[in-house]
């Protein structure tokens, strides 16, 4: 399974906990942490990272950037 870190602006922490998200929250920046889900080919958002997002129901405003941690092989 692969996880994803999204980093964000820590003024959306509220909305990450009303998602029930797992985070963490250093000084300037909000780090979640989820499991990675398919690109959708057929979805109307055509960019990963925002339908990623979106799917989600996070606030792409609120991203400062998208990192995959782990893969399997």
């Amino acid at each position: 399974m692969s996880l994803v870190n999204i980093c964000m602006k820590s003024s959306a922490l509220n909305d990450i906990k009303d998602l029930g998200l797992n985070y963490t929250l250093s000084d300037d920046s909000l780090n979640v942490i989820v499991n990675d889900l398919p690109y959708d080919y057929d979805h109307s958002i055509i960019d990963p990272d925002m339908q990623f997002c979106h799917i989600l129901g996070i606030n792409w405003d609120d991203v400062y950037n998208i990192e995959l941690l782990t893969t399997e092989a």
